[in-house]
């Protein structure tokens, strides 16, 4: 029997998008339609990293980094815009950056999945014991 780990990914990627779904409409003023699509824009640039660790989901590797990489930047995301007592300017730099560190992140996991199939190592769950 084959089991595959998208379903699970995709429980991961709706779960990650709802809370960044949430955090943007917490701090966003969306009274002009530009507004609106500029948290537009940043719900996708911020669920990107992970969207795309879920797409290529075969592999060991970017399963578990899609996992590591969506706690890693909900627990940024939360602490600086939920928990944070006061809120700074500053603040909004986190929708660029935090996404930024996730993109190396998953270009690397993603390098890494595709050396691990190109040199023969078992990086599929079908090959685990």
């Amino acid at each position: 029997m084959e089991w595959t780990p998208r379903p699970v990914g995709w429980v991961i990627l709706g779960a990650y998008s709802a809370l960044m779904a949430y955090i943007q409409i917490g701090i966003g003023t969306f009274d002009d339609p530009w507004m609106f699509l500029w948290g537009l824009i940043f719900l996708v640039w911020t669920i990107s990293p992970i969207a795309i660790l879920v797409c290529r989901c075969e592999s060991v590797i970017c399963f578990v980094g899609a996992i590591v990489n969506a706690i890693v930047g909900a627990y940024f995301f939360v602490s600086i815009f939920l928990l944070a007592q006061e809120r700074d300017a500053q603040d909004s730099l986190a929708l660029i950056f935090i996404p930024l560190y996730q993109w190396g992140a998953s270009g690397s996991l993603i390098v890494a999945s595709i050396l691990f199939k190109k040199f023969g190592l078992r990086d599929n769950f079908n090959d685990l014991p």
